[in-house]
């Protein structure tokens, strides 16, 4: 696929100070929509390959997104997810943490409390007791910047020094080798055309 110059991102502003909220909403959708079984079949296929892009485990037809819940801002966190995933009728849970950055660095706080903020809830709740220490955790830095930039450099040297963290461009995410556009101008728009003036 080409990219275009995106309409709904792009306008006369000198940047988009709301782009890490907007990404929030945009993964959130994206998120849910991979469950969601009246999602249309190109659009299903993107936002699957997504999620499991996300989780860093590799999508087969014998897995069964049975549900994903979003928490947008949970405790500071940018998005937090309980995702179910069933394979050979076995439900496991996976907690997707995500933090993301269009235009700053990432702070040791975030990287270093924020998982064990969100260990600590999902050992403790009553809602997850059948999953006590019995859960994945994925925490993923999600940034705007591309893989050559120095940003995205810095970012990933940064979480390399702490525990757990992986990083994603946006522009890692979506599956490029699709010839036919997901049924959905949303998705195209943000995920598809060429918005990168607003970070650069």
């Amino acid at each position: 696929m080409e990219k275009t110059v995106s309409k709904f991102m792009s306008d006369h502003s000198e940047g988009d100070h709301g782009l890490e909220a907007l990404l929030d909403y945009q993964l959130s959708w994206v998120l849910r929509m991979a469950a969601d079984r009246e999602c249309p079949p190109k659009l299903k296929h993107q936002c699957r390959y997504i999620l499991f892009n996300l989780l860093g485990i590799e999508d087969s037809d014998t897995i069964e997104i049975r549900e994903v819940k979003v928490w947008k801002q949970w405790r500071y966190v940018d998005l937090v997810a309980d995702i179910y995933l069933i394979e050979d009728g076995i439900e496991n849970l996976h907690v997707l943490m995500l933090e993301n950055k269009a235009y700053t660095r990432m702070y040791k706080h975030q990287r270093d409390d924020y998982p064990q903020r969100v260990k600590d809830a999902y050992n403790t709740y009553p809602q997850y007791e059948k999953y006590r220490n019995n859960y994945d955790l994925h925490q993923v830095l999600v940034t705007c910047f591309d893989k050559e930039h120095s940003m995205y450099k810095e970012l990933e040297q940064f979480i390399s020094e702490g525990k757990g963290w992986s990083i994603r461009s946006i522009e890692e995410l979506p599956d490029w080798t699709v010839e036919d556009m997901p049924e959905s101008d949303l998705f195209n728009d943000f995920w598809f055309n060429d918005w990168k003036q607003l970070t650069n």
